[in-house]
């Protein structure tokens, strides 16, 4: 059988992994061809590209995978002579038990064959590592996908039309699909089923190890080397990178595990809002929250389940300027992944954003109670909101909540007051009086928050255990205004936004469900 590969490749130091060497060692074994297209650029000597049979192109770092596949496979003028095309990236490790003889061997029982289906979003083909065999590459489908491949800054864009709508419209057409591995759940079966993949098949992808997405990623970092030895080599530049709101920025995402999608409007926005979904079944209420703000806005969202991004995008895409959705671990309660984003984002653009979560508060009868007071106080009306956005952008508001949720009353210190002093150290606060929002949902202006955001380290969050006091979640959220008068912002009103709040005007404020 004649073979032909296109491999996609990306790489921080503009070299080529030894991982990835042994990728193409393996294809050497069985493609009479193979296209590396780099969007880094490769400076150093590699001896599989010294392979006659092995061709480089380098192009721009935009469009994600789908145009390096695109540009590989337009290189290659006689791909009519192949009996099967294999397109790759350089998202995953091969483990000495990987065998693609086995899995080539396999694929010839279709006409399209991948690794892996997922079920999250629509039931697709991952991209990583695709077969096309003889009657999937003379077909009229083929070409027409390849040719209307666009260059997408949005990788959840470019999932929904290409990862997705691959095998979709390939079916469509007629041509049979299938894969080494079909999970039966609506999680990433690379993450989800990490360990099981890498026993039978053989591979294991980098960001599962990178962003610690399975709890085995030391196992893996400790037994390999080539493993350990790109990990340290790549993870301070994806731990460091912020992703920058500037449009002309290269918009990469690796090291936040961000989903993105541009819904189409041209308008940029001056307000954001970021909202944790842990309860995916209030993620109705957040839409009509949401929908509230007489703006033009950026959401950004983070969830614990991977199987609730499809809803997530069901829901909010239709009612913002950007969706932006991390997947991120159960830690840290609503604040963990609220200092994430702001940290994986430069949120200096927006004049104000707000703060949601889907709070049950299920220690309590009147949890619902409390959460539909939260969300009615911080979104009254549209003309409430349009008036508070206001005090944001012309005046010194800093944070902005129902003035009924301010608390300040000494009973509210629980076992916080050791951390909230350190932290109040390091940002340099002398005025410590106990000041801050019950539930953590408020607007804010950015830029007089990221003090505390900067100095706070994600990997110093609690393992989730239940907790109801005493963890570094419970000390930030008492922070959250005291840092906003340090930095010469005003704690305000929804309801009347230039009149500024203190401890002394709220003490006697307490909460719904603590106190009943």
């Amino acid at each position: 059988m004649k073979r032909v590969a296109v491999l996609a490749h990306y790489d921080v130091d503009s070299t080529m992994s030894s991982y990835v060497e042994a990728v193409i060692s393996q294809l050497l074994n069985v493609c009479d061809k193979i296209v590396v297209v780099s969007t880094s650029g490769i400076i150093n000597s590699i001896n599989v590209l010294s392979d006659s049979r092995v061709s480089l192109i380098t192009r721009d770092n935009i469009g994600y995978d789908f145009i390096s596949y695109k540009v590989g496979i337009e290189s290659i003028h006689d791909l009519i002579s192949y009996d099967q095309l294999i397109v790759l990236n350089d998202s995953f490790y091969t483990l000495p038990n990987f065998n693609i003889q086995a899995v080539l061997e396999k694929s010839i029982q279709f006409d399209i064959y991948g690794l892996t289906f997922s079920n999250q979003i629509k039931r697709h083909l991952q991209s990583y590592f695709v077969c096309f065999n003889k009657p999937a590459l003379i077909s009229k489908w083929f070409s027409l996908f390849w040719r209307d491949i666009y260059p997408y800054k949005r990788k959840l864009k470019i999932v929904y039309d290409y990862e997705v709508g691959l095998n979709t419209t390939a079916e469509k057409a007629g041509l049979t699909v299938g894969a080494f591995w079909e999970p039966s759940h609506l999680k990433n079966p690379c993450h989800h089923d990490a360990v099981q993949l890498s026993s039978t098949l053989g591979l294991i992808k980098v960001d599962a190890i990178r962003n610690k997405l399975i709890k085995e990623h030391s196992f893996f970092v400790s037994k390999f080397d080539f493993i350990s030895e790109h990990v340290f080599r790549t993870r301070q530049f994806y731990e460091n990178r912020i992703l920058s709101a500037d449009k002309n920025a290269k918009d990469v995402s690796s090291s936040s595990h961000f989903f993105e999608i541009s819904v189409g409007k041209d308008i940029p926005a001056q307000c954001a809002v970021v909202v944790h979904v842990y309860y995916i079944d209030l993620i109705g209420q957040i839409k009509k929250a949401i929908s509230l703000i007489p703006e033009n806005v950026d959401v950004f969202v983070s969830v614990s389940d991977e199987s609730h991004l499809g809803i997530i995008y069901g829901e909010l895409s239709s009612i913002c300027n950007q969706l932006h959705v991390t997947v991120i671990e159960n830690r840290g309660r609503d604040v963990r992944p609220f200092i994430k984003i702001l940290k994986s984002f430069d949120f200096s653009k927006y004049n104000v954003a707000l703060k949601l979560h889907t709070k049950k508060s299920k220690y309590s009868s009147l949890g619902d109670i409390w959460r539909d007071e939260l969300y009615k106080g911080l979104l009254p009306s549209t003309q409430a909101i349009s008036k508070v956005i206001r005090q944001f952008k012309i005046g010194d508001a800093g944070i902005a909540a129902d003035s009924k949720t301010f608390l300040s009353s000494g009973l509210y210190w629980g076992a916080n007051k050791p951390r909230y002093n350190m932290l109040c150290d390091k940002l340099n606060i002398t005025d410590r009086e106990l000041l801050f929002i019950g539930g953590t949902m408020f607007w804010f202006k950015p830029s007089f928050i990221y003090p505390l955001v900067n100095i706070i380290e994600l990997d110093d969050f609690e393992n989730e255990l239940n907790q109801q006091d005493g963890t570094l979640a419970h000390v930030i959220e008492r922070l959250f205004c005291v840092q906003v008068n340090n930095a010469g912002g005003k704690c305000i009103d929804v309801l009347e936004p230039t009149k500024s709040i203190s401890s002394k005007d709220v003490v006697d404020n307490r909460v719904m469900v603590l106190h009943g």
